[in-house]
């Protein structure tokens, strides 16, 4: 009991660093306000209503795909350079998407913050934010969900492998090092007892 107020000042800090450690870093409530905000139309003030990205719409899909590749992009893209990229996504030809389609589509990504206008001029560049979610969009679609479910719902699943036991790694013979050989042991043996002298004691 004589201890207790040091160990109070000790505990207490170590206590509230755990916590530190502990705590989201990220809110995930403003990860489901993103993800309405991105995949929710959007009514600007004048009332016009702007369709949303709909989360694994192939359009949708194709479009976050191209913006990956436009990033790279310096001096932008255009409505052509878009229509151009996005059409074999779709597994279409350039001259089967309008250009009216895609301005429907340039207005989509503008509103919703993953494109902005270059000033005075007709192209477009990627923001920091649509990269971001472009990059997490079809990161999750492509290799999380998608192949999730090909796993789930596969009638004939592979078996699964036997995990190896494992083993340390050696070294080859050449790079090991000569073990010195052992001095020889040495018997010892118990005092030889005589008669005599068990006699005597």
């Amino acid at each position: 009991l004589l201890n207790l107020p040091a160990l109070r000042q000790i505990g207490f800090p170590a206590n509230r660093r755990l916590l530190d450690v502990q705590r989201i870093s990220h809110d995930p409530i403003r990860g489901a306000e993103t993800f309405t905000e991105l995949t929710a139309p959007i009514v600007t003030d004048s009332g016009t209503r702007i369709p949303g990205l709909r989360f694994g719409h192939p359009r949708v899909h194709a479009l976050l795909q191209a913006l990956l590749i436009h990033r790279l992009l310096p001096h932008g893209f255009t409505n052509r350079e878009l229509r151009t990229l996005i059409a074999p996504l779709l597994g279409t030809t350039p001259q089967d998407i309008t250009a009216g389609k895609m301005t429907y589509d340039l207005r989509r990504l503008r509103a919703h913050g993953l494109i902005t206008r270059v000033p005075h001029s007709h192209r477009y560049q990627v923001t920091n934010i649509g990269l971001q979610q472009a990059l997490l969009f079809t990161h999750a679609h492509d290799h999380l969900l998608r192949t999730g479910l090909a796993e789930t719902t596969d009638p004939h699943p592979p078996a699964r492998p036997v995990p190896t036991p494992c083993r340390r790694p050696r070294l080859p013979s050449r790079l090991r090092r000569p073990r010195s050989p052992r001095p020889p042991r040495r018997l010892t043996t118990a005092p030889h007892t005589t008669r005599n002298d068990a006699n005597h004691t």
